[in-house]
């Protein structure tokens, strides 16, 4: 009931009533055990989506943070959705200017992505790329130039627009 709300509302970009939806929905999540794990990270992802919208990216960086650890915490996610969460949230500290939290949390994303799907994927390739553009942006052309030698000339992808 409270997500449909909040859903609404974003979507008719009426802040205030999607983040009291929201609000209600995660408190609704935190304290009933009956309530699915998804719930609760599906909540978290609309916070983010809230935030990020009104360009609020340190209470962005906070539920994307939240939404990071209860999908690592999980069997309900695959590593795949964490892959997904560590790259918004890298995405986010860009934004931010933290290059060295976001290359922190890059750097995670490509390693799972890299367990994951193995080093050839193509997805490995945009997250290496994603990583490579935080790191020329923190003045480190040497993890640039071994991250890019790592990469498959086809999978080398640019990161803008963050």
């Amino acid at each position: 009931m409270y997500m449909t709300a909040a859903q609404r509302a974003l979507a008719n970009g009426d802040w205030r009533n999607a983040e009291d939806s929201l609000l209600a929905a995660l408190a609704e999540a935190e304290v009933s055990s009956s309530v699915e794990e998804k719930f609760l990270a599906s909540t978290l992802d609309m916070f983010v989506e809230l935030y990020l919208q009104q360009d609020q990216l340190d209470r962005a960086a906070e539920y994307a943070l939240r939404a990071v650890r209860a999908k690592e915490h999980s069997h309900a996610f695959g590593k795949t959705c964490v892959v997904k969460a560590l790259i918004k949230l890298s995405r986010i500290y860009y934004k931010q200017n933290k290059a060295a939290a976001a290359a922190l949390v890059a750097n995670r994303a490509l390693h799972l992505t890299e367990e994951c799907l193995g080093p050839a994927h193509p997805a490995v390739g945009l997250v290496s790329s994603q990583l490579s553009e935080i790191y020329l942006k923190m003045g480190a052309h040497d993890k640039v130039i071994e991250l890019n030698s790592r990469c498959q000339p086809h999978t080398v992808y640019n990161m803008s627009p963050i």
